[in-house]
């Protein structure tokens, strides 16, 4: 395809139909917008290639038969980096597509023992579901010391018909105004645990795991993404909640669709478009600041450039768990909530999820999306974030940014990390926190306390991830395996928090050994939430404590924990670069002052 590409331009270039100094190789693997024939990937290359500011007109060039790798693509200009994209708000044909998928795959919802919604329905209420066994026990002496006690009868029966009719505790979910976070924490806690365990009980038997040498299996995760894409996308028109949580978290900041040169998007998610390539999040103020270094095809400076410093000349990568799986909606308050916090730009780049392509397709996408913000901001002013399964995304995409000599970034954080990509890791290797964490311990003899993430869930999304040999044998698909060496060579200095109550925990415990031993974890970067379940600081922080008030305000000057681990996380961003990653005007700056001294970070 590409001596194809190459004849076909030549013959242009001969004909006079392409200026021979616009003639520009897109398969460059340096970016470069030198001439054709000077290019070392091409056929016809015969010296180096040149790094001239010609433009690229590759919209005269034919479409190669096969496509080119997107993290192979040249880096274009940045005047299309910037430039708005388009984000689909109000449609009527996606909903109608995701909710069909969800309630019928992979059976109608009426073959009651084929189809996930009724087992969803049957685990969920009835007495001998899963969640019988989860949440309550059919003996009174069980709950002697319960909670349980003074909202069920004392009737020695299954209370699952008070149970589906009055949902106990889950009032305190939406108690903004008289109930205080810990409480509202632990009622959204409970409802995920319930909700997650009846979801996944027959995820096993609906979809059997690939065996050795069988593709990754996609079954499950892509009626999980239409599950969740109808959840979003539902509500006929997304711009008025996003209106009220960007009031209740990030009332200083501005959202904006990024274009396609910023992420690819995943055909299964509820954002898709053809012109989506993430979301911007920045301060309000006009339009998105732009880095000093950014130009347009000639070579000119943006209008919309900063100096160097002030908000602009800076940007936060997020790489959320939520859009792996489904839909940027997931991650959109996390990328608010660090703008308005930091008064930092932050990208949310789009990528690929498992359920549309398995591995690597995000992790070109991603090294694709890195690759141009080190281009146009310099690494040094890139700080990459990541959440749950996005934490693995972004181990990867370091390890295979040292393998190609790309600049490490100014530091990473990772929150709730999943790593382990292995089908069964949660309780691999004589690991505890599966067994001591899961909800099935858990329920209402422990109330508010474990995690939501069941097994099941953990090892379906495992295996649509990659393949059992990939998952076993590649660090770059599973960078639990990555050794301290690799990790030494990657990673700049990173900051870890987990909940204690983490399925998951093990595995961020034993990721902070690995960092220690490579140097890359100092006494303060890493913070521990006790009793708190996996992503504890986008449940606690963006669920629970941004809407509260009253009597259903924080209370005790930060001791909820999510609002203990936020500051923690805070206190290490002002700690890199002199404090340049903690704007003086921002949200977070502002919350560090009235909280007084904060411990000293390294």
């Amino acid at each position: 395809a590409h001596k194809s590409l190459a004849r076909h331009s030549s013959a242009l270039l001969s004909s006079g139909e392409l200026p021979s100094s616009s003639a520009s190789c897109p398969a460059c693997l340096h970016g470069c917008r030198g001439v054709l024939q000077l290019c070392p990937v091409s056929s016809l290359a015969s010296a180096p290639c040149s790094r001239s500011p010609t433009p690229m007109h590759t919209s005269l060039l034919p479409t190669p038969a096969v496509m080119l790798r997107s993290d192979d693509e040249a880096d274009g200009c940045a005047d299309d980096f910037f430039r708005a994209g388009h984000r689909p708000m109000c449609e009527c044909v996606a909903p109608a597509r995701h909710c069909w998928r969800a309630a019928c795959v992979p059976s109608p919802v009426c073959w009651a023992n084929s189809s996930i919604v009724c087992s969803f329905f049957y685990h969920f209420h009835h007495p001998q579901g899963t969640s019988s066994g989860v949440f309550y026990e059919t003996s009174r002496e069980k709950h002697a010391d319960s909670c349980l006690e003074a909202y069920v009868p004392a009737s020695g029966c299954n209370p699952w018909p008070v149970h589906a009719c009055c949902p106990l505790f889950q009032c305190d979910c939406f108690a903004c105004c008289c109930r205080p976070p810990q409480d509202r924490c632990a009622a959204w806690t409970y409802a995920a645990q319930h909700v997650l365990t009846s979801g996944a009980a027959d995820a096993p038997r609906l979809w059997p795991l690939p065996g050795p040498g069988e593709p990754p299996s996609r079954g499950f995760l892509l009626w999980l993404t239409s599950l969740l894409n109808a959840g979003s996308s539902m509500l006929a028109c997304r711009a008025p909640l996003e209106c009220c949580v960007r009031l209740a978290v990030a009332p200083h900041v501005s959202l904006a669709a990024a274009s396609p040169a910023c992420g690819l998007p995943s055909a299964a998610s509820a954002d898709h478009h053809a012109d989506f390539g993430g979301m911007w999040a920045y301060p309000r103020g006009g339009a998105l600041p732009t880095p000093p270094l950014a130009e347009d095809a000639a070579g000119r400076p943006l209008p919309s450039n900063v100096p160097p410093g002030p908000a602009g000349s800076r940007v936060v990568m997020l790489i959320g768990g939520g859009p792996g799986l489904s839909s940027q909606a997931y991650s959109i308050g996390a990328g608010l909530l660090l703008a308005e916090r930091t008064g930092q730009v932050v990208l949310l780049p789009a990528f690929p999820s498992a359920a549309d392509a398995p591995f690597p397709a995000a992790l070109d996408s991603l090294t694709r999306s890195y690759r141009r913000l080190c281009r146009w901001y310099g690494a040094a002013n890139v700080l990459i974030v990541a959440d749950s399964l996005g934490c693995s995304h972004a181990l990867a995409l370091l390890l295979r940014a040292a393998e190609r000599g790309l600049p490490k970034p100014a530091a990473l954080a990772l929150l709730s990390p999943w790593l382990d990509c292995r089908v069964g890791a949660a309780a691999r290797g004589g690991l505890s926190s599966e067994e001591l964490n899961a909800a099935r311990l858990g329920g209402f003899l422990r109330y508010g306390r474990q995690d939501y993430l069941p097994a099941e869930t953990i090892d379906q999304v495992n295996a649509a991830h990659a393949t059992a040999e990939q998952a076993a044998a590649d660090p770059l698909a599973n960078p639990a395996l990555a050794t301290a060496e690799a990790l030494r060579g990657a990673l700049p200095s990173t900051y870890v928090t987990y909940g204690g109550d983490e399925v998951l925990r093990s595995q961020a415990e034993a990721l902070v050994a690995r960092l220690e031993a490579a140097g890359r974890a100092g006494p303060n970067s890493v913070h521990v939430a006790e009793g708190m379940p996996h992503d504890y600081l986008y449940l606690g922080v963006l669920a629970v404590s941004a809407w509260g008030c009253c009597g259903g305000a924080e209370a005790g000057g930060g001791a909820f924990q999510p609002n203990k681990g936020l500051d923690a996380l805070l206190a290490w961003l002002a700690s890199i670069d002199g404090g340049a990653w903690v704007a003086p005007s921002s949200g977070g700056e502002a919350r560090r002052a009235a909280l007084g001294s904060l411990p000293a970070v390294n």
